[in-house]
């Protein structure tokens, strides 16, 4: 009798952690896959960085105009990186934008 309830406890805590370790894994590839896009943005944007060293940045340039796009599309990126978080963790990570300048009185 005994060995039959501890059978069925058994059962059902093995149950419960095979759930539970599916669902954490099923998390950690969303996290893999989000942690790899941050990578490989900031792998080129390194390689693109180094390239821009040599060039003159007081002058408008095409490369600094097309640096300046780039760190547009960087942001875009880190705004989207921030965005999937929040989605997946279900924590908010950003402050609300608090108005920086005080109210004009005439």
């Amino acid at each position: 009798m005994i060995v039959e309830i501890l059978l069925g406890l058994s059962l059902i805590v093995n149950g419960v952690l095979v759930f539970t370790s599916a669902r954490l894994a099923r998390r950690l590839f969303e996290f893999d896959d989000l942690f790899d896009m941050l990578t490989n943005d900031i792998d080129v944007n390194a390689r693109y960085l180094e390239k821009l060293t040599s060039t003159d940045l007081f002058d408008n340039s095409p490369e600094v105009q097309k640096a300046h796009h780039n760190m547009k599309i960087v942001s875009q990126r880190l705004d989207e990186f921030v965005i999937r978080m929040e989605e997946m963790s279900g924590k908010k990570y950003r402050k609300p934008e608090v108005n920086a300048n005080p109210p004009v009185v005439i």
